[in-house]
Parts: C-alpha cells; sequence; structure tokens
C-alpha cells in the first residue's frame, strides 16, 4: 500500500540556449511508502507537459 501525500509543486524555468526560448515544467511530488517519504522531481518541456501528467496520474492511482 502506497500512501500519496500530494505535495504537487509547479516551478516554472525559462532557458536560453543558442537565442531559442525553452521553458521547462518541474513537477514535484511526494510520496510515503512504508513510512519514508520520497520525492519525485520531473523536468519536462512545456509541450510535453500535459501528456506525460496525464500518465502520471494514472500511474500514481
Amino acid at each position: 500500500m502506497i500512501e500519496y501525500i500530494h505535495t504537487h509543486k509547479d516551478i516554472f524555468l525559462n532557458k536560453t540556449l543558442i537565442s531559442h526560448t525553452y521553458t521547462y515544467h518541474v513537477a514535484e511530488y511526494t510520496y510515503v511508502y512504508a513510512k519514508v517519504s520520497y520525492t519525485i522531481k520531473i523536468i519536462i518541456s512545456m509541450h510535453k507537459a500535459q501528456s506525460l501528467n496525464t500518465c502520471l496520474h494514472m500511474l500514481m492511482y
């Protein structure tokens, strides 16, 4: 049994590389497994954020 503490923080980072601006979406999930806290941090580009978040929620629940 995995007990989820849904501490979901959204952080937006802007980085400029070769005169192109990329926006990264940092999603941080905290969950408790066997009374030990783990933190998952996922960094993805914004245009892929929606599909990956959907996959994450399907995996988590």
